[in-house]
């Protein structure tokens, strides 16, 4: 990435955002003009801090999953790589020598991973803060969730629209690991992930954009696809991503018995890929074969794991916390909020989230699943293992495929005499919660469907006892 990158000016912003806004306008700037006043804006050191990048960003996740038919596709994709510019506009572009097709992969690419670097660093279900009377052009982004969902309950529109420029262009697996960042920071996103199988039949066949001549190759896109959209996914409901598997097995199966010899050789990849993530996800890949028929069907249902080492508490607890904490869902089991805003870390043991302070009370002694067991055992496990502070407990939990594994973490437990017990007990805990909130959905469900059913009955066939 150019450090030396000069920064763009305000007149080349307002254009950059204009024309991601309104591409097929007459005054927007062909492919070439966005990518060159793009590499301004985000190749650059301090481009994380600027204020100035709201605007552009939030001009870029419009562009980018706007819902567009297969005619307007076309004539955008026909509008960008062919440069209609008017003189004023085309004299500021400095001359390439590649097809305009390529510099389409190429802004796409960048796009994607500008977008899903944001949505990974702030955080699930943050926005950013906005000083009162801000006008909208100049707030930075994502300030609200329209800046991300336009419409409620819009998210199916976001995914079709991002799943457009997946199917059209060869560098499609930087949409795709997109997806998985906006499944990880919006949780309804990823729900209609999960509700898309389809989807992921096209993370084994896309490939990588031809990269600029001073950069080096990039690392092959199934590897980006298996860290930026499975394993992302995964840290949302990790049964729900193997339950994407069967359909696509076979091809990732043959790629994760060909990639192996490239994962092993750590210099061949991108510094900015998680080797161990990969790894562990290519390694799952080839232990479920025994499970899934040839025609991608289950054989049988996935056993729960079997403990052979007291470690391995260790490890499936600290998977359920960190799932349970980077999940923007409220645990309280008769909550019916169906889509939370925001919800807040219970401050005893940090991992369990509520949307309210009544959701909490009336969680914390509930009769059949109180929090306060669970949250005494999270509470000893942090003290055994040294972590009661908040900021090091935080840091141990969020981003667990950076910060650290469960391997590493039952490593350390282990070493410092926590308790196996207390371990396997938050796993059951948390299962068990998780469990019972979605059996009360569903029933939930069930009986709004008997109301409304009732509802539709004549006055006159309605008995009253």
């Amino acid at each position: 990435m150019p450090s030396n990158a000069k920064s763009a000016t305000k007149q080349e912003r307002t254009r950059l955002a204009f024309s991601l806004t309104n591409p097929m306008h007459a005054d927007a700037y062909c492919i070439l003009g966005i990518q060159q006043v793009l590499d301004k804006v985000v190749f650059r050191k301090d481009a994380e801090h600027d204020p100035r990048q709201g605007p552009v960003l939030r001009a870029a996740m419009t562009f980018m999953s706007t819902r567009r038919t297969s005619q307007e596709l076309a004539l955008l994709r026909t509008r960008l790589t062919t440069c209609g510019c008017k003189p004023s506009i085309r004299a500021q572009h400095i001359f390439v020598s590649r097809p305009l097709e390529e510099v389409l992969e190429l802004a796409l690419f960048d796009i994607c991973g500008t977008i899903s670097d944001y949505f990974l660093r702030i955080g699930a279900g943050k926005f950013l803060k906005v000083k009162a009377n801000t006008p909208v052009d100049e707030r930075p982004w994502p300030s609200s969730i329209t800046d991300v969902i336009p419409a409620a309950g819009g998210e199916r529109e976001v995914l079709s629209g991002l799943v457009q420029w997946a199917a059209i262009v060869p560098g499609g697996h930087s949409v795709f690991c997109l997806i998985g960042a906006l499944a990880r920071y919006w949780e309804p996103f990823a729900q209609e992930v999960f509700r898309t199988p389809d989807l992921t039949r096209g993370t084994g066949t896309t490939r990588g954009p031809r990269r600029r001549n001073n950069t080096t190759s990039s690392s092959p896109p199934v590897i980006a696809c298996a860290q930026g959209f499975f394993h992302t996914l995964s840290e949302v409901d990790f049964r729900m991503t193997i339950a994407l598997l069967p359909t696509i097995y076979e091809r990732m199966y043959d790629i994760a018995v060909s990639i192996e010899p490239i994962l092993k050789d750590h210099f061949r990849m991108s510094l900015q890929l998680n080797m161990d993530d990969c790894r562990r996800w290519f390694d799952l890949v080839c232990r479920i074969r025994p499970a899934i028929s040839p025609d991608g069907q289950w054989i049988k249902p996935e056993n729960p794991p079997e403990i052979k080492d007291p470690r391995s508490h260790f490890a499936l607890a600290y998977h359920r916390m960190a799932e349970t904490r980077n999940r923007n869902q409220c645990l309280h089991i008769e909550c019916t909020t169906k889509i939370v805003q925001r919800s807040s870390l219970c401050s005893r043991c940090g991992i369990v989230r509520y949307c309210s302070k009544e959701c909490l009370a009336a969680a914390w002694d509930s009769p059949q699943h109180a929090h306060k067991t669970l949250c005494k055992r999270i509470a000893r496990l942090r003290a055994a293992t040294l972590l009661k502070d908040d900021k090091a407990w935080t840091h141990t939990m969020r981003d667990s495929s950076v910060h650290r594994d469960p391997e590493t973490f039952a490593i350390m437990c282990a070493r410092l005499g926590a308790d196996a017990d207390d371990a396997a007990g938050i796993y059951r805990e948390i299962m068990r919660v998780t469990e019972a909130k979605v059996k009360f959905a569903e029933n939930g469900a069930k009986t709004e469907a008997a109301v409304d059913q009732a509802s539709d009955l004549p006055i006159e066939n309605l008995e009253l006892d």
